[in-house]
């Protein structure tokens, strides 16, 4: 069986809406049994792949999410295939040399935007609700075992080029002392540096980094850091990241 869905935008969609709806639809579910059956239920994307993002949370679940509309998404559960193609809306739609993917080749795993990873578009709005209590006592406990060269990750797992970044709580450009006691004493409310968010180009920031790379992120971040979110390009990776929070805790509720 087939799904078909729409552009990666609303606005590239309007016009030539299948069904007459707007961006993405949510689908409940595909288990194609029926007899005469190929025993396959099939995605077909209204766009690129390169505009979307697979993400596997399970052995059936799934979520596509537009890198061009970050307010569409869509989950399902049950199909076998996705194919990724323009549609050529001159009659019947017909998919524009469609790429075939089978989403069992998409590994599983947690999803990786779920916290400061954002895809950037015209609309993209900032999430400014519980900044506070995202940083804590751990997060102050991690910054003390970066100091001290530590590792601060469950299984001895690298430290992450964000997690520098975000462990410079006064934004100073490097990670010392002084970040650990401004998170200690914005835990027991004195007045301290409040968390807020920074974005960044994510293709200008290295992958990996060095024990002492991230106690100095200024030194490789600056760069990439984005002030005016409006004029970034929509194809642009942006990745947000909220100060004081080296565990990632922070949840918009």
């Amino acid at each position: 069986g087939l799904v078909m869905i729409n552009a990666p935008t609303a606005t590239q969609a309007a016009g030539s809406n299948i069904f007459g709806i707007p961006g993405l639809v949510t689908v409940t579910g595909g288990f194609d049994t029926a007899v005469g059956g190929e025993g396959t239920d099939t995605i077909v994307v209204g766009g690129l792949e390169q505009d979307f993002e697979v993400v596997r949370s399970s052995q059936t679940q799934y979520l596509i999410r537009s890198k061009l509309d970050t307010t569409e998404t869509l989950s399902f559960s049950g199909f076998e295939k996705v194919s990724f193609g323009l549609i050529n809306f001159g009659g019947d739609p017909i998919q524009v040399n469609p790429k075939l993917v089978d989403l069992a080749s998409y590994p599983v795993s947690s999803d990786p935007l779920s916290r400061v990873s954002s895809w950037k578009n015209a609309n993209i709005s900032v999430n400014h609700t519980h900044l506070d209590a995202a940083v804590g006592l751990i997060d102050a406990i991690s910054i003390l075992k970066m100091i001290v060269g530590l590792k601060i990750n469950a299984g001895d797992s690298p430290l992450s080029p964000y997690q520098a970044i975000a462990a410079d709580f006064n934004r100073s450009g490097s990670v010392d002392l002084n970040d650990a006691i401004e998170v200690l004493k914005h835990v027991v409310g004195l007045p301290s540096v409040d968390p807020a968010w920074s974005f960044y180009d994510d293709s200008q920031i290295p992958q990996t980094i060095s024990g002492s790379q991230g106690l100095a992120p200024g030194d490789w971040s600056a760069a990439a850091k984005l002030s005016d979110l409006s004029a970034v390009p929509a194809e642009v990776k942006v990745i947000g990241v909220l100060t004081g929070d080296v565990d990632g805790s922070w949840a918009p509720a």
